[in-house]
């Protein structure tokens, strides 16, 4: 865990700019806030990485259920 200050700091740039990338970071679902604090998901990179594709697998199961059903009502045969 670390706050965007000290990584501005030893980044030796503006905290405004850190807070834009740690925005962007946080939409993706790298890491996670929490009050003023920044934690990365899982605790580390590989384990953030592997949790991304546990969700992507999970996303395009669900993308694939429902692509069968539209498929069934359609009349359309899986090949």
């Amino acid at each position: 865990m670390v706050s965007s200050e000290s990584l501005a700091a030893d980044l030796e740039i503006k905290t405004s700019r850190v807070n834009h990338h740690l925005r962007n970071l946080n939409d993706s679902g790298l890491l996670y806030r929490k009050k003023r604090l920044i934690y990365l998901r899982g605790g580390s990179l590989k384990t953030a990485v592997q949790e991304m594709r546990k969700d992507s697998e999970r996303i395009l199961d669900e993308l694939e259920n429902i692509a069968e059903e539209i498929d069934t009502l359609m009349g359309v045969k899986n090949r």
